[in-house]
């Protein structure tokens, strides 16, 4: 029993070192892409712009002018794409400023784009983490926010409240709207009420060794509980 058991141990740290790998190839792809999407085609978009800019200065002819002002519109509207999907991929914030600077702007951004009163809350000395936990803090909070948008009615306030301490990371993700039966919050049920944000925020957090809890009920908003532990030793007696 006691070799079976070590057997299962060691399979499941082997498990935990590949899936750790995976992930931050996975992170490292991200990075390159956004840089990449960034560099070569941002500077493509900015050639088109100019070219069609410098060819309606050319033109006479009202509805040839016309058709390259849609033209402009398009790339335009390719720009703002392209911008998006690579703040998705790799917030530069992120990387240039630190995890604390990132959040400030990550929620100050939410806030003014949903127009619900938001507070993000820093308890504790902040922890220097690993490039792997700031991303999954980032994202966290990144994806809970994305969740009070589509599922929580029409909320009137959201607390986000980030807590450091010397063995523990903690992201508490608050809100007042509509709420849900969260009695199964098994990853079947979270799927079946269309609920996959709060299924890939489980999924991130098995691959740091975390946990997230859920509570929320009928008319009584919603509260997510993110906990990763940063002192593997004392966790592991915990």
């Amino acid at each position: 029993m006691e070799e079976d058991a070590a057997a299962r141990k060691a399979a499941e740290q082997e498990r935990d070192k590949v899936l750790n790998r995976l992930y931050r190839a996975g992170q490292d792809e991200r990075r390159r892409l956004a840089r990449d999407l960034h560099d070569h085609a941002g500077q493509h978009l900015v050639a088109l712009n100019f070219g069609l800019r410098r060819l309606t200065s050319h033109l006479t002819d009202p509805k040839s002018a016309y058709e390259i002002d849609k033209l402009l519109k398009q790339a335009q509207d390719i720009g703002s794409a392209l911008r998006r999907v690579s703040l998705e991929l790799r917030p530069p914030a992120l990387d240039e400023f630190g995890v604390v600077t990132a959040l400030r702007h990550l929620v100050n951004e939410w806030g003014r784009a949903t127009g619900i009163a938001v507070e993000l809350q820093l308890v504790g000395p902040e922890s220097t983490l690993s490039t792997e936990l700031a991303i999954t803090l980032y994202r966290l909070t990144q994806e809970a926010l994305t969740n009070v948008a589509k599922h929580a009615g029409e909320p009137s306030h959201v607390s986000v409240v980030v807590l450091f301490s010397p063995t523990h990371l903690t992201l508490t993700v608050d809100d007042n709207g509509v709420g849900f039966e969260a009695d199964d919050a098994s990853t079947l049920a979270l799927v079946a009420q269309g609920k996959l944000g709060l299924v890939g925020m489980r999924e991130r957090m098995s691959l740091v060794g975390g946990s997230l809890e859920l509570e929320s009920s009928p008319g009584r908003g919603t509260t997510v509980l993110a906990r990763i532990c940063l002192v593997k030793d004392f966790c592991s007696d915990a």
